[in-house]
Order: structure tokens, then sequence, then C-alpha cells
């Protein structure tokens, strides 16, 4: 999994906001302990900072994606930061409603606002 250097938003978003690119295609059972290891490293390094994560790529997202994604959230704001999840394709929004996780996560569809061309991946 890559995770790119940051860029920079001008859409309305915090100055210090970078959005990060998700670069998988599917975030299930297999690629779940790389992406935790990595995910989580992320957060620590961004302790108190508001962390977007670009799903652009992403086409499939098991329980066990969910499930890393939630502890994710909760890591991020335990820190006093927050995370929201950009440019997510209705497949994956559809897994995200279905379960309820809309209420609990900052999911954006990939036609929400403008970030959907400010991220693409390196």
């Amino acid at each position: 999994m890559s995770l790119p250097h940051d860029r920079h938003l001008s859409n309305g978003l915090p100055q210090d906001t970078g959005l990060v690119a998700l670069d998988l295609e599917s975030l299930g059972e297999p690629e779940v302990e790389s992406a935790r290891q990595r995910l989580m490293g992320l957060a620590a390094t961004r302790r108190g900072e508001h962390l977007c994560l670009d799903l652009t790529r992403l086409g499939y997202l098991s329980s066990t994606g969910l499930n890393l994604l939630v502890a994710v959230n909760r890591e991020v704001r335990a820190a006093g930061g927050s995370l929201s999840l950009h440019n997510v394709n209705g497949t994956v929004y559809e897994i995200f409603a279905v379960t309820r996780l809309t209420s609990v996560l900052d999911v954006r569809r990939r036609d929400e606002g403008r970030d959907q061309s400010a991220a693409a991946s390196a």
C-alpha cells in the first residue's frame, strides 16, 4: 500500500489538512494488516490534526476493512483530531450506509465537494 505525500487542498478544508491517498483497490482480509500498520502510523504522526483519506481507488471493502477504518477513526479522535473519507465510490458508500457507519464516520461520496480531482494518486 502506498500512502504518498500529503496533498494540500484549496477547497475550504483547513490549511493544515492533507488529503492522503489510500492506494488500494481492495481493503479485505489480505490487505488489512499492512494497511493497519500504515494507517495507525499515519494517525500517530498526525496527532490532533484533521486527517483526510482519499479512497478514490477503493472498489471493495470487507467487514474487516470497515473495522480498520472505525479503529483509525477512534485513534485519531482519541488524539484530538478528526478523520474524513473522501472520493468514496457508490458501491463502497453503500456499505457504509447499510452498516449505518455514515452516522459515525465522515464519509464523502466521489461526487460530493470539489476535492475529487485535488488528489490524484502519485
